[in-house]
């Protein structure tokens, strides 16, 4: 393959973050990979994305086998920090394509396992704060907030199994987001109209983009979590974000 610029799809690489809650998958480390603001200096990546096989016909890990667009996916990439993108480069004999391959899958399920275990925690205060970075103003005219079936909705919108498992995740808190939008209409009678009216124009600007299925759902998972790498705060945003797909009128009925 002659050498080029490497273009990364940036659906991929939200999708990696996402789904690697912003850790290192290296066995054991679990480094976030973006370091909080100081005093003095602002929020820093070091995170990298690792190639498990070669972006190129010589790198680590080669397939010259692979298509571009094969070597430069979500399927080929797994999120390491500084260090240990470095030292599985650097030592690509010992860290095999088999490996790194491994490591994502066993990263994926230590995050889905942080995250059910956090959402038997969320509570009002995390409910509140992801809630407050969804709602929006004006607001359309109300829509009862009724619980439907999710299953033909996920088929109607493109949702693969991936997707599934999140939803059922979400759908754990499903009575306490209820109580809790009820709670708010004791402060503000619009609450309800106004969370919808949020969620709506963030669905509406992400599909304006192009994005569509799982990824459009994942993006909106970021945007109600607020990007955080907090599980307590992921699982509050996954519920909040599950809740309103079952309910309102914003995805695909």
């Amino acid at each position: 393959m002659p050498a080029d610029r490497r273009s990364y799809p940036q659906s991929d690489i939200k999708k990696l973050w996402g789904e690697s809650a912003g850790r290192c998958a290296f066995p054991r480390c679990k480094q976030k990979c973006v370091i909080d603001e100081t005093e003095f200096d602002e929020k820093a990546i070091i995170g990298k994305i690792a190639h498990i096989f070669a972006h190129s016909d010589i790198g680590p890990r080669a397939n010259p086998n692979l298509t571009r667009k094969e070597r430069d996916s979500y399927s080929n990439w797994i999120l390491l920090c500084g260090t240990h993108h470095d030292l599985v480069d650097i030592q690509s004999n010992t860290y095999t394509a088999e490996n790194l391959l491994r490591w994502k899958t066993l990263h994926k399920e230590w995050v889905d396992s942080q995250l059910q275990n956090e959402m038997t925690e969320v509570s009002y205060a995390e409910l509140e704060v992801v809630a407050q970075k969804i709602i929006g103003d004006p607001f359309p005219p109300f829509t009862s907030f009724e619980l439907t079936p999710p299953n033909e909705k996920m088929e109607r919108n493109q949702l693969t199994n991936s997707i599934r498992a999140d939803i059922i995740s979400g759908m754990v808190k499903a009575k306490e987001v209820e109580a809790f939008i009820h709670g708010m209409v004791l402060l503000d009678r619009f609450f309800p109209e106004r969370l919808r009216a949020g969620f709506i124009t963030r669905y509406d600007n992400l599909k304006a983009t192009g994005l569509n299925g799982d990824e459009l759902f994942l993006e909106l998972w970021e945007l109600a979590a607020g990007r955080s790498m907090d599980f307590r705060r992921r699982a509050a945003g996954l519920a909040i974000l599950v809740y309103l797909f079952q309910v309102c009128d914003v995805f695909e009925p």
